[in-house]
């Protein structure tokens, strides 16, 4: 009697872990695209994921209402991948910009130490004019005397 008690509160436990995931990739769906959909340009960049995972949502829904839950289940789970997809191209994109400015930054700060470098090579090749001429006129005060 106890052992049948056991296995059924295990049975139980695992209805409802289960029934927990389920609910857990839908709201977890729903998070996401929400999260993607209010900025404008997240929005458009991940239209084509978010549609599919949409699509995905809009299945599972009319599976529910058939009695299908298993197959509910499944895409539920199929519209949080597209949902993932979509939260992968936006990091990615967001990635992609920090690395660009990145690269823009790198390029100007090497153009500004050839601009540098260019302005100490003047600057050196006139302090050698200078010594040059400091030097004749050295030698022929030197001479004079």
């Amino acid at each position: 009697m106890k052992r049948g008690r056991l296995v059924l509160i295990a049975v139980a436990l695992a209805a409802s872990s289960a029934l927990w995931a389920v609910a857990d990739d839908r709201s977890s769906a729903e998070q996401g695209i929400a999260e993607i959909e209010k900025d404008p340009h997240q929005k458009e960049l991940a239209a084509d994921p978010i549609a599919k995972a949409k699509a995905a949502q809009e299945r599972a829904k009319r599976m529910r209402a058939t009695g299908d839950e298993a197959h509910a289940k499944l895409a539920d789970g199929l519209a949080l991948e597209w949902t993932r997809v979509a939260q992968e191209l936006v990091r990615a994109d967001g990635l992609e910009t920090r690395a660009q400015t990145a690269r823009t930054l790198a390029s100007d700060a090497g153009a500004k130490v050839e601009r540098e470098r260019a302005t100490l090579e003047q600057q050196l090749a006139e302090n050698g004019r200078l010594q040059a001429e400091l030097a004749k006129v050295e030698s022929k005060d030197g001479g004079a005397k």
